[in-house]
């Protein structure tokens, strides 16, 4: 539940940003897309390092 929280503090701060705010949605999508590509990857090599 503090992830949610967490993550719309973070796009409400990027929408209020003068530089920022026109990417603010693509930018926190982004983010939030390559955090989980991230964690499947390290998911993924874990797995075949146990498996050897």
């Amino acid at each position: 539940m503090s992830k949610l929280i967490d993550f719309e503090n973070f796009q409400i701060q990027l929408a209020q940003s003068p530089l920022l705010s026109v990417y603010a949605e693509f930018i926190v999508y982004t983010k939030k897309i390559s955090i989980g590509i991230v964690i499947a990857l390290l998911l993924l090599v874990s797995k075949r390092t146990l498996q050897q």
